[in-house]
């Protein structure tokens, strides 16, 4: 096709088809675009959700991701590798922290003075709770106050184990890890504080299955960047206690425990001091530092430290410091602590934790739910402490309950520390009918509204095998809205037809088939009567005879029908 017909071709389109061409171009434009941008925004949000979905919950096990949450390789906080600062280094250290801390002593690797730490103990209660005990003084102390006594060169806390069941959030748990850092810089703030990783758990940590090792990988990576944001260290310690699927090395374990052995413990220190933190003593003196010389029981009043002699054993039971229940052992009942000396290994002690009236007994801080347990085949020393606290739900519905509408019902936790709302299960009563477990457990339930029908609604929370009943929610039988009424229609007022004032001795010309005394036309000015038009005498004899008779019987039906027969 040459030059001069493609010019032909173009101007023989219409001017519609120009349009068209046009829209169309510009129509295969708009998908361009579309598709391009579709593919931006849906890439980015799969690169967001890659970083920000939350690791897989333990609990589905098999779904744990040990990639999901790692320390960020560029935080100044984490402590690099150094040479090694041997023991002097960790003379100088004051240990932090939980069970594990405690086992370092427990174990003979560090000294009395060279601890503060206490069983079950969580960061919730880190800042406040007392249990420190000193030579010749019989007040007890917080750790913050413990740390002013002791006058430590540097702190190192290790927090968090007894918060891995998922009853706690991370930001909460950042918030009252800040909580302690606080009062401890404000109690003695010339001390390096430094804050150790939660130790991993093990794949098998049957004795504590609520343990969630997603939960503490969250933990670790938002106590990391805490620390950058306090201008503190972080001491990833985690690093030589998990394997490759992201849980602890068993071999550093207690079979099916989260309790570190002597060899899981020795590798948290030999960290510790190859990745020292070294900086200038600010400590501006180190006298009169108070000595540690007994171990706090947890019933007010202090007990010799128990001893690991083989054969020869402690257990030790306590109620937590806030209170709330008794233990009862034998013939022992009411009692806020219990102590047995155990000199046969076969010896078995069994201790009941009793709650007090409107309080349930949540767990013994080893993890055991029972409240009834029995230790025995004694192998190291058992000091655990029964927690109690108020525990169960609440219900609460719309405002309103309307027919032919969704109304729903949601449950909240009395305390928000213990419980699942996502195994609340519902049970409903229609009318005076009976109550029947409905739908799929959770935290809230829908149900329709119906003309005339009544409600009883109440959930079961399900807590250590305890059911726990809400409050019972009572909808009234409601009855339909009436139907709006019509507008009223307002009242217009009938005009009124001017009468015309009659013209005197005026005849109307006749018109044959008019109904008798007829309506005349309203007019507002009188007007010129018309001159009658000439009449023949049979023709106003017959129209004057119309006027006067009856209608005839057939007037106004419709032609080719028959009249009415009056039935």
């Amino acid at each position: 096709m040459n030059k001069n017909q493609k010019q032909t071709d173009k101007q023989e389109l219409t001017p519609k088809q120009k349009q068209a061409v046009v829209v169309c171009a510009i129509c295969a434009l708009a998908i361009v675009i579309t598709a391009s941008v579709t593919g931006v925004l849906v890439a980015g949000k799969i690169r967001a959700a890659g970083h920000n979905t939350p690791a897989s919950a333990e609990t589905t096990r098999g779904g744990y991701d040990p990639q999901a949450y790692q320390i960020d390789a560029a935080n100044t906080a984490v402590l690099g590798q150094t040479a090694d600062a041997g023991d002097a280094y960790l003379k100088d250290t004051l240990f932090v922290g939980d069970s594990n801390t405690l086992r370092f002593n427990r174990n003979g690797l560090l000294t009395l003075q060279q601890f503060c730490a206490k069983e079950g103990l969580g960061i919730q209660n880190a800042a406040t709770e007392k249990f420190v005990t000193f030579k010749n003084d019989s007040s007890l102390y917080s750790i913050p106050d413990a740390v002013a006594k002791m006058k430590p060169r540097r702190v190192v806390i290790t927090l968090g184990t007894n918060n891995g069941d998922g009853s706690m959030s991370t930001a909460d748990f950042i918030t009252a890890y800040k909580g302690l850092i606080g009062a401890i810089q404000s109690s003695y703030p010339y001390t390096d504080l430094i804050v150790n990783a939660i130790p991993p758990i093990p794949a098998d940590h049957s004795s504590y299955p609520a343990m969630d090792q997603a939960v503490l990988d969250q933990f670790n990576m938002a106590l990391a960047q805490m620390c950058q944001e306090l201008n503190i260290k972080f001491l990833n310690s985690t690093e030589v206690l998990k394997g490759t699927d992201g849980y602890g090395k068993s071999d550093y374990y207690v079979s099916g425990d989260i309790h570190l052995k002597t060899s899981g413990l020795q590798q948290i220190l030999s960290y510790v001091t190859s990745h020292a933190y070294e900086s200038t003593d600010r400590r501006p003196e180190t006298a009169n530092i108070a000595v540690r010389s007994e171990e706090y029981a947890g019933n007010g009043t202090a007990t010799a430290a128990p001893t690991s002699t083989p054969g020869q054993f402690t257990a030790k039971y306590q109620v937590d410091s806030a209170g709330g229940g008794t233990l009862t052992s034998g013939s022992e009942t009411g009692k806020t602590s219990l102590s047995f000396e155990i000199k046969d290994r076969s010896t078995s002690i069994t201790v009941k934790a009793v709650p007090n009236d409107g309080l349930m007994f949540i767990k013994w801080s080893d993890g055991v739910t029972t409240a009834t347990r029995t230790d025995k085949d004694f192998k190291q020393n058992v000091n655990v402490t029964a927690i109690f606290a108020e525990v169960g739900i609440k219900l609460t519905g719309d405002a309103t309950a309307t027919v032919g509408r969704d109304y729903t019902l949601k449950a909240s936790l009395i305390n928000r520390n213990y419980g699942d709302l996502s195994k609340v299960i519902w049970y409903v009563k229609v009318n005076d009918g009976q109550y029947r477990k409905q739908g799929i457990p959770g935290a809230s339930y829908t149900l329709t509204i119906a003309e005339g029908t009544s409600y009883s609604i109440y959930a079961v929370l399900l807590f250590n095998d305890t059911e726990l009943k809400s409050n019972v929610v009572t909808i009234a039988a409601p009855t339909a809205a009436p139907s709006p009424s019509p507008s009223p229609t307002p009242n217009t007022p009938t005009p009124t037809p001017n009468t015309p004032t009659p013209t005197p001795n005026v005849t109307p010309t006749p018109t044959p088939n008019v109904t008798p005394e007829p309506t005349p036309e309203p007019t507002s000015v009188p007007t010129e009567a018309p001159t009658p038009e000439p009449v023949s005498p049979a023709s106003s004899e017959a129209d004057s005879g119309a006027q006067a008779s009856e209608p005839p019987a057939g007037a106004g039906e419709q032609p080719g029908t028959e009249p009415p027969t009056g039935e």
